[in-house]
């Protein structure tokens, strides 16, 4: 199958703007949970032990998802592309704090 140097950039902008928006509202979501899991904390008092656990470990879980959706976009891309295409800077920075370093922080 011959594909035109046209239709290939058209499917990689389209794979690309896909892709960057799944980072955002991934990092928005992560985001979300850690305001949420500061609230959580703060009404502790209010809530029962077990309950705000059950929260905040829930909290760790779906973080732990989104980040394994943005390593998985960005491992996609670096296969496809031979770099990551749909993340910028901005972008890049958020994973690492708030997902590779906060990881190696939990393993400690």
């Amino acid at each position: 199958m011959n594909l035109s140097d046209k239709k290939l950039t058209q499917l990689k902008n389209i794979f690309e703007e896909q892709n960057k928006t799944n980072i955002q509202n991934n990092l928005q979501r992560i985001y979300d949970l850690e305001d949420s899991a500061k609230s959580i904390a703060i009404t502790g008092l209010i809530l029962p032990v077990v309950g705000v656990a059950a929260l905040i470990a829930y909290t760790n879980k779906e973080t732990e998802n989104y980040c394994k959706n943005i390593q998985n976009t960005i491992s996609l891309e670096k296969k496809v592309f031979g770099k990551t295409v749909s993340i910028n800077d901005e972008m890049k920075q958020l994973y690492q704090t708030r997902c590779v370093d906060k990881q190696q922080e939990t393993k400690k």
